[in-house]
């Protein structure tokens, strides 16, 4: 005891003794894991009755104990343990509720002690319900390559059977063959998911899914994607139909947009091109009436009546298209001016305008021949801004034309009033005396 080494060295041999016998003896442990799955085995058992079963809320999982050698129980996790609930097991099928025992296995044979709490899950049994659905082709949000849109999706076989609780069934809207389309460039037949939407249009979970038994699998369901090319810039030609009022006349014709973005296919495309590359609205349609007319109009038209057979609209584009009509008098014709060069009066020092149009139209009378040979910037425009409040305004324009031209109608313009901000100049200091 008067040797503090002698102390030390027992300490040091006492640990690496206990060590060598916790490794030899491999100690008895007891360990819990909690949330293991259920497993439902011979599901045809309770079918062959024409039934089907759900396991009630809450026993879809179960704790398991393993007592055993410490070697053995410590590498195990949840995933590795088995529980089974085998249907041809059940305690008494006419029982409220049944009763299920549950079996626990552990891998490679494991002499560990193992048990389930609760030892048994309780299950429902209904009616088995077997009902036809249409499968439809969805693509979710994928699209394919840039210049192609989807012309057509089809899925075959179309029907498809499943079977199971009538609870589940009945909460089934439709089913979808879903495929990716990301940068398909081609025709292309696709294998797809097969996903079962409730009427909320969300998926079933795993948990319904696993009740349903599927006539289909997703290796024998195929998706055929026709693709279309897109084509842009195609231009419209529009005629407008009847006579304005009298003395007045048909002016410039527009169309906004003035091009649209088609898709189709390649026939169709060709036949399209054999046209011009053109939609034509004819005056036959009666889509642009301007019977009687007398001043300006704005004609809605839903282009895709005017579309050739085998030809829609690309996606994003609005079947609406508004044209607009210049109606003027007779010896009458449309100048643009640049907004630019009208000359602005009456504007306070320290504010600002901007005209909302980088251009306006300036309708003339004359003689046709005077109209022939005039050179629009001979026209002289301005306006007075005396007075006016900040913000955007409709504004007169005066116009002011050579001998012999008659401003055939009144013209304003849109502009934004601002006030100018300025920025505060720090103070200089002088230097002390």
């Amino acid at each position: 005891m008067s040797h503090p080494g002698l102390k030390i060295a027992s300490l040091v041999l006492a640990f690496l003794l206990w060590l060598v016998i916790i490794n030899v003896n491999d100690p008895q442990v007891t360990r819990t894991l909690s949330d293991v799955p259920v497993n439902i085995t011979n599901a045809s058992y309770v079918e062959s009755m024409g039934l089907s079963y759900k396991i009630a809320t809450g026993f879809d999982k179960v704790s398991v104990t393993l007592r055993g050698n410490r070697s053995v129980i410590e590498p195990l996790s949840e995933k590795d343990i088995t529980a089974t609930a085998d249907l041809t097991q059940i305690v008494n099928i006419s029982s409220d509720p049944v009763m299920v025992p549950v079996t626990v296995t552990a891998p490679g044979g494991t002499s560990a002690e193992i048990t389930a709490t609760p030892g048994s899950i309780q299950i429902t049994l209904e009616e088995m319900v077997s009902k036809n659905f249409v499968m439809t082709a969805s693509r979710k949000d994928t699209k394919p390559a840039n210049g192609y849109q989807v012309g057509d999706m089809s899925v075959n076989p179309e029907k498809i059977t499943i079977r199971g609780p009538g609870s589940v069934i009945d909460k089934i809207d439709h089913v979808e063959a879903q495929v990716d389309l990301s940068g398909l460039a081609a025709d292309a037949d696709l294998k797809p998911q097969i996903k079962v939407i409730d009427k909320n249009g969300e998926e079933l979970s795993a948990t319904e899914m696993s009740y349903l038994t599927l006539s289909l699998s997703s290796a024998d369901v195929t998706v055929h994607v026709t693709l279309y090319s897109v084509v842009t810039n195609i231009a419209l030609d529009v005629t407008p139909y009847g006579s304005p009022g009298k003395g007045y006349q048909v002016g410039t014709v527009t169309a906004t947009p003035s091009t649209l973005s088609l898709v189709g296919s390649k026939e169709a495309l060709a036949g399209l091109q054999d046209q011009g590359n053109m939609i034509i609205v004819s005056a036959e349609s009666e889509a642009v009436n301007v019977s009687g007319a007398t001043s300006d109009l704005d004609v809605k038209v839903d282009i895709e009546q005017f579309l050739p057979q085998g030809i829609s609209l690309a996606d994003g584009v609005s079947s609406t298209v508004v044209v607009s009509v210049q109606i003027l008098p007779y010896n009458s014709k449309s100048f643009s001016v640049e907004t630019k060069n009208i000359t602005v009066n009456g504007l306070p020092q320290g504010y600002h305008c901007v005209f909302l149009l980088d251009k306006i139209e300036v309708k003339v009378s004359s003689t046709d021949e005077n109209l022939n040979t005039f050179d629009a910037s001979r026209i002289q425009a301005s306006v007075d801004l005396t007075g006016l409040a900040v913000g955007t305004q409709n504004v007169p324009v005066t116009v002011a034309l050579p001998d012999g031209y008659v401003l055939a109608g009144n013209v304003t313009a849109d502009v934004t009033i601002s006030q100018q901000t300025t920025t505060a100049q720090p103070q200089s200091s002088s230097p002390a005396a």
